[in-house]
């Protein structure tokens, strides 16, 4: 079990994940959503390292960094509401999107 520690604004939220859904980004993402009551991809994850950076998280990888990086056993994170959504949008998406702005022209 890995133990977290986030804060949101002015609340802050602790609990466990076991260490399959502690290792994935995308369980870690959806976790945070559900407990501070926002969309996914509508926040970003950033962890502070031990020379003091804030460090952002985007994948598996940079979570198993953060792990490593945790001190006392608890993972402290930060999340920030972005303006912009933070997973790519599907290509579909973006195709239909272009068509729409060339009928327009």
């Amino acid at each position: 079990m890995v133990l977290f520690k986030v804060w949101f604004d002015d609340d802050i939220r602790r609990f466990s994940l076991d260490d399959a859904a502690a290792s994935s980004f995308a369980a870690l993402t959806a976790k945070l959503a559900s407990a501070f009551g926002v969309a996914a991809g509508s926040f970003k994850v950033q962890f502070t390292d031990p020379e003091g950076d804030t460090v952002t998280v985007t994948s598996d990888d940079e979570l198993a960094e953060a792990r490593a990086c945790a001190a006392a056993d608890v993972l402290r994170l930060r999340i920030l509401q972005c303006e912009q959504p933070q997973t790519p949008e599907p290509e579909a998406f973006v195709v239909v999107e272009q068509q729409k702005q060339k009928q327009k022209q």
